[in-house]
């Protein structure tokens, strides 16, 4: 089934139009982009659902696959400081018909209040999880949003703009091989007696592996949300 029964029965009962769309198994927002085959210009159509504890209550965070939560600014939404992401178990427990990875974006079916990053107005329609492993929903923003009932607030980690000091999302592990990698690249092609087409690539992989390792921040895993700096940190 590429969608649970308690969100089909939802969908259906308040008679929202949307497609359902089947694809390979996933665990993760970003692994079902891939299964999805999605395109980086629609990559923020994609939504995904963080679950979050704020003091003793859960709620439900909704933003873009590609985007991470600014605790900073939840925070601040919260006006608390205690929040920290919800365990893997605590996901389970609250939503026990669901694959993990895979929780849709309709937290009060679950009796949590939902959350939706601003930037996902912005959007025509939205691509979610549907509960399951094996699926994902294609709907309206607009429907989304009248049968979840969000609180719309700025909530995604901004990107860089004008220069300003980029958010460090390489660990030190990753930053000396891209430095290492870079020095060995950029040595090569001017030592080495290869055609200037093949000096040319061999130095412009050197100096982006280079060039990223020094700055501590790859554009490429902001795109995709990974943060290398935090990867055992659990959750």
């Amino acid at each position: 089934m590429p969608i649970v029964h308690r969100l089909k029965g939802c969908l259906d009962n308040h008679h929202i139009q949307y497609e359902s769309i089947p694809h390979r198994e996933s665990h993760t927002a970003l692994e079902m982009v891939d299964a999805l085959r999605v395109l980086e210009k629609d990559l923020a159509t994609v939504v995904k659902s963080v679950i979050v504890k704020v003091r003793d209550e859960f709620v439900m965070i909704i933003l873009a696959a590609s985007d991470k939560v600014d605790f900073t600014q939840l925070k601040a939404v919260m006006q608390t400081r205690p929040v920290r992401l919800a365990t893997e178990e605590e996901c389970q427990t609250l939503f026990p018909d669901c694959d993990p990875g895979n929780l849709p974006p309709f937290g009060k079916l679950y009796g949590l209040h939902v959350y939706a990053d601003q930037a996902l107005t912005q959007n025509e329609e939205i691509i979610m999880p549907s509960g399951t492993c094996r699926g994902a929903i294609r709907m309206r923003y607009g429907d989304f949003e009248r049968l979840a009932r969000p609180t719309v607030v700025p909530l995604r980690q901004l990107p860089v703009q004008g220069g300003r000091i980029m958010v460090k999302n390489l660990g030190v592990i990753e930053r000396w091989i891209r430095v290492m990698l870079g020095s060995a690249l950029l040595t090569a092609a001017i030592v080495m007696e290869w055609p200037v087409a093949g000096k040319v690539l061999v130095a412009g992989i050197g100096a982006v592996a280079f060039v990223t390792g020094v700055a501590q921040y790859c554009p490429a895993w902001r795109l995709l949300g990974i943060n290398t700096c935090s990867r055992t940190t659990k959750g």
